[in-house]
């Protein structure tokens, strides 16, 4: 959504910049709901959600599948040759955190909604390192054998290298993130 990001910490209101058609179309739907707002046609927000875990286990061929599948493998005990290193960072959340700020958004006020009508959720800013040790933690250290890495230069560069998020406002207004890398696990595998 916001583009080539570098090493810098990225902030709720930066600008979009999409890099992609799937970002562009997003971005089309955040006008489109804040124009159809203001006019008084509807009353809307936008949320713009971070990579949501863990999807059904299965190839889908998205770039970010990668996210849920290295979750399944651990739990399954199988190998998983990871698209992206060990420190390749991205923005998580759970299924289950997902549908609380959705919900949480269907019933707040728009009176404290930024002009854009856009909430950056929350998120959890991990390395695929903290995510394996939460998972062996849980699974047990012989499984962080099961996975191997092929970097694959687009899906790193794509969504390996999210930099931290601050979301003052959004914390404020009511949205949250799953808390840690083990919480995270937890609600990401018991919704899948």
């Amino acid at each position: 959504m916001y583009g080539a990001l570098g090493t810098e910490a990225v902030h709720e209101d930066q600008p979009a910049r999409p890099s992609l058609s799937y970002g562009a179309h997003k971005l089309i739907a955040e006008i489109e709901l804040a124009d159809l707002s203001r006019r008084g046609s509807l009353d809307a927000v936008s949320l713009r959600l971070p990579g949501i875990v863990a999807r059904p286990p299965t190839e889908t061929g998205h770039g970010s599948a990668f996210m849920s599948l290295v979750m399944h493998k651990i739990a399954a005990g199988q190998p998983y040759v990871c698209p992206v290193g060990p420190r390749a960072t991205a923005w998580w959340m759970s299924l289950r955190c997902c549908v609380d700020n959705l919900l949480h958004a269907a019933t707040m006020s728009t009176a404290d909604a930024p002009a854009s009508r856009v909430w950056q959720l929350p998120v959890l800013h991990l390395s695929m390192r903290e995510v394996l040790d939460a998972l062996t933690w849980r699974y047990g250290p012989q499984r962080r054998e099961l996975i191997s890495f092929a970097p694959n230069d687009r899906i790193e560069a794509l969504f390996g290298r999210m930099p931290p998020l601050h979301t003052p406002a959004a914390l404020a207004a009511g949205f949250r993130h799953d808390e840690d890398a083990d919480q995270l696990i937890v609600a990401a595998l018991q919704a899948s």
